[in-house]
């Protein structure tokens, strides 16, 4: 979904909502290392969220979310490759995403 908020608006909204709602939603459910419940690791996952903003902002979707997910787990992380989790993450962070661009406006 492309949204049809400028710019300005759009790094308003992620500095004030996006980027703590995407940060929640990569612990719950994609979590990689099991860090979620762990007060202290709650920005395990911040590194990776600018660039999943870029790629949402520009209309990427769920594969290619889910082959970037997949690609930090492995070539960056070290483990083992699990696309099912990925790919399953990536279909959560683009519903929200399109949802919150729904809301904005």
């Amino acid at each position: 979904m492309l949204t049809m908020m400028d710019l300005a608006d759009w790094h308003e909204w992620w500095k004030h909502f996006g980027s703590t709602e995407l940060r929640h939603i990569l612990l719950l459910w994609w979590d990689p290392i099991g860090v979620y419940g762990v007060v202290e690791a709650i920005d395990e996952y911040d590194d990776y969220s600018g660039q999943l903003a870029r790629m949402l902002r520009e209309g990427v979707r769920a594969a290619e979310i889910a082959e970037f997910l997949g690609r930090i787990r492995c070539d960056w992380m070290g483990l083992s490759p699990i696309a099912r989790a990925d790919a399953f993450a990536a279909e959560r962070i683009v519903e929200w995403f399109d949802r919150a661009m729904s809301r904005a406006g």
